[in-house]
């Protein structure tokens, strides 16, 4: 029997190679290729542009899949029922073109779009958007879908159909200076509290690693003068995600101002901050399912803050939160330590000595670590043991421990610009676009 079992595992390896050959032969020779530049359509004053490359994407992958991977049975099996999936569908758009996702603007409420090659144009006319003020428009090559809330005004509509018809309407230079090994590149307009602006990102993925390379011009409104701050030197575990950046974005922003009202705090506005990540824990208290972040954090706010005084009107106005010393708040079963590091500066996190020393420096974003410790998800109930096996935690999970090494960071380059430059890496034999192409398809079964 296991001799027959090496012959049947011989025999499915062979018939999957088989199949993406074929797979690779008739989507290199079924559709026209396109050359024309999709970004075109699109006017300049767009907030998002992404564009993907996903005729490279598609060689990249087969060529990983084929020279550089061996697949187990379980992994076959989920590539054979992803293939078969009836959500793969390409309902008349062209897969192996261009595909362009872009957010547009419209009285501070953002639009996301899709803009791609059309290769049947009857069939493209048959796909049903699900919102029911989505908006979906073809000149018979290209194509433009736009997402729309179903709660949007009728004057939103308007809006979104007239730019859905200029789209359409436009005719493509024929231009392009597509890098062959680019994958996606993504355009970002920013606002007024971002650090970039005008950021033009690069992305490729070759064997194990995706690299990104980004330029874009420095905001004049705010200082890149190396100062001195209150940082953290190292982290109390092996395992962590730390995040450096500036202003918050005023959607997040809003967020934060709201818990603050809720639970009696008014902090000045936050201008920058470095925070470690270690996970998650959710607690029941007094019944009510709460998510307790575990991290360690640094707040830089405009103006003097004083942290005793805040946490002595939170506690009087926020039945939760228990202050048990002049250092240490509890809420439920977890404590978290704070302290007033600066006129402007605190500290409070889960550490109750962390490492801090003050350093001179620029703050400028970056991101690193290990995006994982971002899910390690900590709790006794039943809420905690299903969120740890629902698929978009569990499947993400999966893809997340394979990333070796994570780091995504700006550089100051010269007067007017700002760099980025970033790496993530899975395990030594680990194809990048594999790994990536499993994610999916787990979503996809």
């Amino acid at each position: 029997m296991r001799k027959y079992n090496q012959v049947f595992k011989f025999l499915a390896v062979f018939v999957f190679i088989g199949f993406f050959w074929i797979i690779s032969i008739f989507l290199t020779f079924s559709f026209p290729k396109h050359k024309d530049a999709l970004k075109d359509l699109l006017p300049d004053d767009m907030e998002i542009v992404v564009s993907v490359n996903t005729d490279q994407l598609i060689k990249t992958l087969l060529f990983d899949a084929l020279y550089k991977t061996e697949f187990s049975d379980s992994e076959l099996k989920l590539l054979k029922e992803g293939t078969q999936s009836q959500k793969a569908k390409s309902f008349g758009v062209e897969v192996n073109g261009e595909i362009v996702m872009f957010y547009n603007k419209w009285n501070n409420t953002l639009i996301q779009g899709f803009l791609f090659n059309i290769s049947n144009n009857k069939d493209f006319n048959q796909l049903r958007l699900k919102g029911k003020n989505d908006i979906k428009k073809s000149n018979g090559s290209q194509g433009v879908v736009l997402l729309i809330n179903d709660e949007a005004s009728d004057e939103m509509i308007t809006y979104a159909t007239q730019f859905a018809d200029k789209v359409v309407s436009k005719k493509p230079t024929g231009k392009t200076s597509k890098n062959k090994a680019e994958l996606l590149c993504l355009k970002y307009k920013g606002n007024q509290d971002s650090y970039i602006q005008d950021l033009t990102l690069n992305l490729e993925i070759k064997d194990e690693k995706i690299t990104l390379k980004g330029q874009g011009k420095k905001n004049n409104e705010l200082s890149f003068s190396a100062e001195n701050y209150n940082m953290f030197s190292k982290a109390p575990t092996a395992i962590f995600l730390e995040i450096q950046s500036g202003h918050l974005p005023d959607s997040l922003y809003e967020y934060f101002d709201f818990i603050f009202n809720e639970i009696g705090i008014n902090v000045p506005k936050v201008s920058s901050q470095q925070m470690y990540i270690y996970g998650m824990s959710i607690e029941n208290i007094r019944g009510s399912t709460t998510f307790l972040p575990k991290f360690d954090w640094i707040l830089r706010f405009d103006s003097i803050v004083d942290i005793d005084s805040q946490l002595d009107s939170m506690n009087a106005a926020y039945e939760r939160v228990h202050i048990i010393d002049q250092k240490t708040i509890q809420i439920g079963g977890s404590k978290y330590f704070y302290k007033q590091i600066s006129a402007q500066e605190i500290y409070i996190g889960v550490t109750e000595f962390p490492a801090i020393e003050s350093t001179k420096t620029q703050i400028l974003p970056l991101m690193r670590g290990f995006p994982s410790a971002v899910l390690e998800i900590e709790g006794k109930g039943l809420i905690a043991q299903f969120i740890n096996v629902i698929p978009l935690v569990k499947n993400t999970k999966v893809f997340m421990k394979n990333v070796e090494y994570f780091d995504i960071h700006t550089v100051d380059e010269n007067t007017e610009n700002l760099k980025i430059d970033g790496e993530i890496r899975l395990k030594k034999g680990k194809m990048m676009s594999v790994e990536m192409a499993k994610f999916i398809l787990m979503f996809a079964n």
